[in-house]
């Protein structure tokens, strides 16, 4: 089901005439089982709320350790609930603020391993009660844009080996559920994707979810997940899992980017240059990695152009590190992309 949501358009200093702005979070619901006190989720809610986004979409793992409806508002809602709107929400779970003063939801989170950890993924799919469609997988469009979570969940979650994140097991010792209509390229997922991207009108088109489809770590990449989208029509792709920040641009599709985006408050990782090397060979990708800094992605987009910025937590101010440009061409679109070394 599309959802066109009324959101202010908020005008920018980077010369494009009018867009609407968003915020992009990953990996970040972990105070519960965090060392610091909850601090460095803090600290990005912060940054974020401080740039005023018309929304906020996640790419997963919303809720550390095990997904559990006990843990939810201690590392969503404390955050997040003046984006939150979801009535119908269990007891001592509702939220109020803004959105629910405005009766409009402003968060669109996506599926992670770590909210699958409860069977069926049941605390997260009672919290956000507004989510359009399945809540699992669903479309809405706002300004420019078309966008579209997916759930990258898939059965092949289920071994060893992928159930593994930044070489930890699993310690919830729950029955491994997953998405019910498939992960896969071929899934019945991937038809609902095909099918409402041939029929969007909107200039742009994104794609959020949790797993990754290439990273410099071979064991958290999800290869079920690399549909084509670029193919299908989509403009961008996000996604987390990872705890680092990742630009990953195929050679053999240079204006085609994908971001990985897992640093949102959760413990960090890093990339290691022969992972980067073996994984993201130079001979075919252009790929960045920054690690060991908490941030968050600010999204803006009119007509003609996407701006993606990657920001960190900083002592002294909340800094650029990485900045994308997409613009609209003749034949499709062109991607510009500097790394800032501040």
């Amino acid at each position: 089901m599309m959802v066109a949501l009324a959101l202010a358009l908020v005008p920018t200093s980077q010369g494009l005439a009018e867009t609407i702005r968003f915020a992009v979070i990953g990996d970040y619901g972990s105070t519960a089982q965090s060392q610091s006190d909850g601090q460095d989720e803090k600290q990005v809610a912060e940054m974020v709320k401080g740039w005023k986004p018309s929304f906020i979409i996640t790419v997963g793992d919303n809720n550390y350790e095990c997904g559990d409806a006990s843990t939810i508002v201690e590392n969503i809602g404390n955050y997040y609930c003046d984006f939150i709107f979801n009535p119908g929400a269990p007891a001592g779970q509702l939220c109020t603020g803004r959105a629910a003063d405005d009766k409009t939801n402003y968060f669109f989170p996506s599926l992670g391993n770590h909210d699958w950890y409860t069977p069926d993924a049941k605390p997260y799919l009672a919290y956000f009660t507004q989510l359009p469609g399945n809540k699992r997988y669903y479309d809405f469009v706002q300004g420019p844009i078309h966008i579209f979570a997916l759930d990258s969940e898939s059965k092949e979650t289920c071994n060893s080996a992928a159930d593994e994140e930044e070489g930890k097991p699993n310690k919830c010792n729950q029955p491994c559920t997953y998405e019910p209509d498939g992960g896969d390229k071929n899934s019945k997922q991937a038809q609902w994707l095909k099918d409402k991207l041939t029929g969007s009108q909107s200039p742009w088109k994104l794609a959020f979810f949790h797993r990754p489809p290439y990273s410099c770590k071979a064991k958290t990449t999800a290869e079920w997940m690399r549909w084509p989208f670029e193919k299908w029509g989509l403009s961008a792709v996000l996604s987390g899992h990872r705890h680092v920040y990742e630009r990953i641009v195929r050679k053999k599709s240079p204006n085609f980017p994908y971001f990985i985006n897992g640093v949102g408050g959760t413990e960090l990782s890093k990339c290691k240059n022969k992972d980067e090397e073996q994984n993201l060979p130079p001979s075919k990708f252009d790929a960045i990695s920054i690690d060991g800094q908490h941030g968050a992605m600010l999204v803006e987009a009119s007509e003609d152009q996407i701006n993606f910025q990657f920001y960190v937590i900083a002592a002294k101010g909340n800094k650029v590190k990485d900045t994308c440009r997409l613009t609209k061409t003749k034949h499709g679109q062109s991607l510009t992309c500097s790394q800032v070394n501040n």
